[in-house]
């Protein structure tokens, strides 16, 4: 009997042994496979190694062998320089919590190439209650540590991107609360991203531009669509696109808002541009057309007095300082820049001083100019040119003939408002005896009568110690009707 116990217990203990060499052969082949290094260590300054598993050599370049008891080189030498503090430091404190450690550091392999590692490991207490030696388990996380800087790195990318934009960037989660924000959003609110993260429209401005704002972050959540409209917030304009985004398990709403306030009123200014523009043109076409009848009208006139080869020259001559008179309406037009009133008294000056170069360049004319500083319409502006051009020109030629001097005074002023009053004198010969029997057979006369009648004016002329020419016409375009002629002055 006691032979046969002693047969089973030997039997007992063979398969015990046998079962624990099947475990640690377990172990090791798991040991072997692990996507890294298995170890236990003392709590010390170089980490003292009294077990590696074999993924030490994958991972650290080095034998278990080598680390096990500090035996080439301690553990602690391994971790990068700048790291070793804060990983002596953080293991210590989850130790004095009586807590596991997770840590994400560098080493310096065998071949000297720089490794990101994670490891994780636990204290083991002794039965005197202190720490007697670290487990843990340490993984090669290099390839994920990169893309993780790499995706830091876009992030940082996109975050300057989208803050350095002056429209207003922002994504919403599912409850349409803000998710991100970018400057301009900060400073649309007034206040810090982080005031604003977790909030609604609603929490942050009055409820009716809230309500229009949720009416479209709705319609491009359930749409799933770009949204694009225009909304308004107190007196700005806004022009809105919005779209779903993708989050991390759900979608949210990410939006472009761009305030187009000013552009829209440039667009409107432009489009208001145009149309004058156009106005223009159509005025222009008919003023050109005007002035081209004008002009015909005129050469017509002269041509019918035309009998000898000096009166061609002379019809020339005051054909041209005619259209002379009515090119410079056009040319002050131009460089005032308004196209429909011109500046009657620097017309008047300019017309004045180039017609004493023509006619009298060898006389000393003074010229007393009483312009007031009005602007007249331009279909008033013409006539007006014309018979100054004719009245000067008549002074000129006739009234200082045979004088070497003389003093022409030319007046253009405001009577009440109502009328215009044009004066043109002289203190030259005079009007002859004859006038009224001449005027039929004088140009100039005649045309002023047809332009004063124009203007719905009236002439009145005076001969006493030299020339004088008045006509008065009302303020209004050529053309309008008025009820009263106006009486000249004496």
């Amino acid at each position: 009997m006691p032979e046969k116990r002693k047969f089973s217990g030997k039997a007992e203990r063979g398969q015990a042994e046998e079962s624990l060499k099947e475990s640690e052969r377990r172990l090791r082949t798991l040991m072997s496979n692990l996507p890294g290094m298995a170890y236990r260590c003392k709590n010390d300054p170089d980490w003292t190694m009294e077990f590696v598993s074999t993924g030490c050599l994958n991972l650290t370049g080095y034998e278990a062998a080598d680390l096990t008891g500090n035996a080439r080189i301690s553990y602690a030498k391994l971790i990068h320089p700048e790291d070793r503090r804060h990983v002596w430091e953080d293991v210590q404190k989850a130790l004095k919590r009586k807590k596991p450690f997770q840590l994400n550091y560098r080493i310096v392999t065998a071949g000297g190439e720089e490794k990101w590692v994670w490891e994780q490991g636990v204290g083991i207490i002794g039965p005197r209650g202190a720490v007697d030696f670290l487990e843990g388990f340490i993984t090669n996380v290099t390839a994920r540590r990169q893309a993780l800087d790499a995706l830091s790195r876009n992030e940082a990318q996109y975050r300057a991107f989208i803050d350095a934009s002056e429209d207003l960037v922002f994504i919403k989660d599912e409850e349409f609360r803000y998710r991100m924000v970018n400057r301009a959003v900060q400073a649309f609110y007034g206040l810090p991203e982080a005031e604003i993260i977790g909030k609604t429209d609603f929490d942050l401005m009055p409820r009716e531009a809230a309500d229009r704002c949720r009416k479209s972050d709705e319609q491009a959540f359930v749409e799933e669509r770009l949204v694009f409209r225009h909304e308004t917030y107190g007196d700005r304009t806004y022009e809105v696109r919005k779209f779903p985004v993708p989050l991390d398990r759900s979608k949210g709403v990410g939006g472009f808002i761009r305030d187009i306030t000013e552009r829209l009123q440039i667009e409107r200014q432009i489009h208001k541009n145009l149309e004058e523009k156009e106005v223009l043109l159509r005025e222009i076409h008919h003023r050109v057309k005007n002035n081209m009848n004008v002009i015909t009208s005129l050469l017509s006139l002269q041509a019918g007095r035309i009998r000898t080869k000096k009166d061609a020259i002379e019809a020339f001559k005051v054909s041209r300082d005619q259209v002379y008179a009515m090119a410079m309406v056009h040319d002050r037009l131009y460089q005032a820049g308004v196209y429909s009133r011109i500046n009657i008294k620097d017309y008047t000056e300019a017309l004045a001083r180039n017609l004493v170069q023509l006619y009298a360049p060898s006389k000393r004319i003074t010229l007393d100019l009483k312009i007031e500083d009005i602007s007249i319409d331009i279909n008033q502006a013409i006539p007006c040119g014309l018979i100054m051009n004719e009245l000067i020109t008549n002074a000129l030629k006739h009234g200082f003939a045979d004088r070497f001097s003389g003093k022409l005074t030319i007046s253009f002023r405001s009577v009440e408002g109502r009328h215009y009053a044009i004066r043109v004198e002289d203190n030259g010969t005079g009007l002859p005896a004859d006038l009224e029997s001449r005027k039929k057979k004088s140009l100039g006369i005649e045309l002023v009568d047809i332009l004063t009648e124009q203007l719905e004016g009236r002439l009145s002329m005076r001969s006493r110690r030299g020339a004088r020419f008045e006509i008065v016409f009302p303020v209004h375009s050529a053309g309008a009707s008025s009820n009263s002629k106006p009486e000249p002055s004496p």
